[in-house]
C-alpha cells in the first residue's frame, strides 16, 4: 500500500486539443486517498478491491470512482424521502402542537387523522415536530395569580415605578436539596442510570440579603425558621453589614411568611428602627435574589457531593464569590422586571 503523503497531485483537462482523459502531475506536498485513487484508475487499474489496498479508500469509494471514470460524470444524488404531509397537514400538526401541550405524539397522530389527514406513524410526527421547530420542554414553574393577586401586584408596580433600588436590601430564604433530581446525564438509547437516594435525602436552608453595595455574609439554618430565629438572623448578618454600607439607612424588602410579618417580628422592626417595604403575594420573579439562588444551585447541581459539613462549606464559598457587577446587574433590573409586570397587567413576567 502506497503511503497516504504523496508528490502527485492529479489535474484533469476538458480541451479540444487533449484527450478528456490527459491528465497532468505537478508537484506539490500530499494527495488524498481519493486523488491517488483516481489516478491509479487513470493508470489502467480497473479492480475496485485493488484500488482499495493500494489507497485505502473503501471498496464502495473505488467502485464509484470507477463509474465516474466509465461515464465522465458522477453518479445522481439520491432524492431522499418524499414528505408524508401536505404543507396544509403540516400547518394543522402545529397548531394542534401549539394548542393541545400536553398531547403526546400518538395522540397528535390520531388528533390529525381525525381531521381528515394522513394516518402516520408517532416517529413521523416527532420528525415533523423536529422540523418545525416545536419540541417538548418542561413547564417553568410559577406561583399561582389569582385576579386579587395581579391586582396588587399592578398596583405596587405602579406605585415604585420611581423607587431609589440602590437603598433597597433584598432578602430570602432558599432551600439547597443534596440530592437534586433534575440533574440529566448521558447514557446508551434504552438504557436509563440508577440514582440512589434515602428516603429523606438532607437539605440545607439558608437565607441572604443583597444590595447594589454589596452582600450580607449567608445564613446557613439549622431546622425550621420561626419569628424568634428569624430575628436572631437579622441580629447576626443583616445589621453588622448593611449599617456599614448604609450609615444614612436603609429599606429591607422580604417576602410575606409567617415569620416575617408576625406581631413579634413587626415589633423587632420598630424597636430597631428598620424600614420595610410592602411586598406583593406570590412575586419571587420580582425579588433579583431569586436569580442568585438559581446561579448557586445550578453551579452546585454537576459537582460530586461531599459529605454535608463540606457542603455546607461550599455553598457558603459560592456566595462570597458571586462578582459585584453580576449583584449590582439583577439589582439594576428591576425597572425592567416592574415595567414587565405593568405590561402584563400584573401577571407573570419572563423573570
Amino acid at each position: 500500500m502506497l503511503p497516504f503523503k504523496m508528490i502527485y497531485h492529479v489535474y484533469y483537462l476538458n480541451t479540444t486539443t487533449r484527450p478528456r482523459d490527459t491528465i497532468f502531475m505537478t508537484r506539490t506536498t500530499m494527495m488524498s486517498p481519493s486523488d491517488h485513487c483516481l489516478l491509479l484508475i487513470h493508470k489502467g487499474i480497473k479492480k475496485a478491491r485493488t484500488l482499495s489496498n493500494m489507497t485505502g479508500v473503501s471498496i464502495a469509494t473505488a467502485h464509484r470512482h470507477l463509474r465516474v471514470a466509465k461515464n465522465g460524470k458522477p453518479p445522481p444524488k439520491k432524492k431522499g424521502r418524499k414528505f408524508c404531509l401536505t404543507s396544509a397537514e403540516k400547518t394543522r400538526l402545529k397548531r394542534y402542537a401549539l394548542k393541545y401541550s400536553g398531547y403526546s405524539n400518538a395522540q397528535l397522530a390520531k388528533k390529525l387523522e381525525e381531521s381528515g389527514g394522513r394516518k402516520v406513524s408517532v416517529r413521523t410526527i416527532g420528525r415533523y415536530l423536529t422540523d418545525m421547530s416545536v419540541k417538548r420542554v418542561k413547564p417553568r414553574p410559577v406561583p399561582l395569580l389569582t385576579e386579587r393577586h395581579r391586582q396588587k401586584r399592578l398596583a405596587w408596580c405602579l406605585q415604585n415605578q420611581d423607587t431609589d433600588w440602590e437603598k433597597i436590601v433584598f432578602s430570602d430564604e432558599s432551600c439547597f436539596q443534596y440530592v437534586s433530581n433534575t440533574s440529566r446525564v448521558l447514557c446508551r438509547v434504552g438504557e436509563r442510570p440508577l440514582a440512589p437516594r434515602t428516603s429523606h435525602p438532607p437539605k440545607i436552608m439558608v437565607w441572604g440579603g443583597i444590595s447594589a453595595r454589596g452582600v450580607t455574609p449567608l445564613a446557613v439554618i439549622q431546622g425550621s425558621v420561626d419569628s424568634d430565629k428569624y430575628q436572631e438572623i437579622l441580629n447576626g448578618y443583616l445589621f453588622p453589614t448593611m449599617d456599614v454600607l448604609y450609615p444614612e439607612g436603609y429599606t429591607l424588602q422580604q417576602d410575606n411568611a409567617r415569620p416575617h410579618v408576625s406581631l413579634s417580628s413587626k415589633k423587632f422592626f420598630e424597636d430597631h428602627g428598620l424600614k420595610v417595604m410592602d411586598w406583593p403575594a406570590n412575586s419571587p420573579d420580582l425579588n433579583p435574589i431569586e436569580n442568585l439562588w438559581g446561579i448557586l444551585k445550578r453551579k452546585m447541581a454537576p459537582l460530586k457531593k461531599p459529605p454535608v459539613a463540606e457542603w455546607k462549606v461550599m455553598i457558603n464559598e459560592m456566595w462570597s464569590s458571586l462578582s459585584h457587577d453580576t449583584v449590582s446587574g439583577f439589582i439594576e433590573s428591576m425597572p425592567r422586571r416592574i415595567q414587565s409586570c405593568i405590561e402584563a397587567g400584573g401577571g407573570h413576567t419572563k423573570y
